[in-house]
């Protein structure tokens, strides 16, 4: 859990210095289906390699406009800037 991430791109970057500072070198990211894609991009942007996934196994109809919203976020998280 990261208490000091305000979204997902700043616990990416928190967890990957937190398993970087360990030795830590695999991940898995365990979130809402559309969001899984992103969250693991974001991992891998800040050098984790090895990154799986897993999601609970259920649906509702707001996922219309979380999996809508995901398409440009992606995209996003794919050229944004690592500092």
């Amino acid at each position: 859990m990261d208490a000091s991430g305000k979204d997902t791109w700043a616990t990416a970057f928190h967890v990957s210095e937190f398993m970087r500072n360990r030795g830590f070198k695999k991940a898995i990211v365990v979130t809402q289906y559309f969001h899984l894609p992103r969250a693991m991009l974001a991992l891998r942007r800040f050098g984790i390699v090895e990154v799986s996934g897993a999601y609970p196994q259920f649906w509702e109809f707001r996922d219309f406009y979380s999996t809508a919203r995901e398409v440009p976020a992606f995209l996003w998280y794919a050229v944004r800037p690592v500092k």
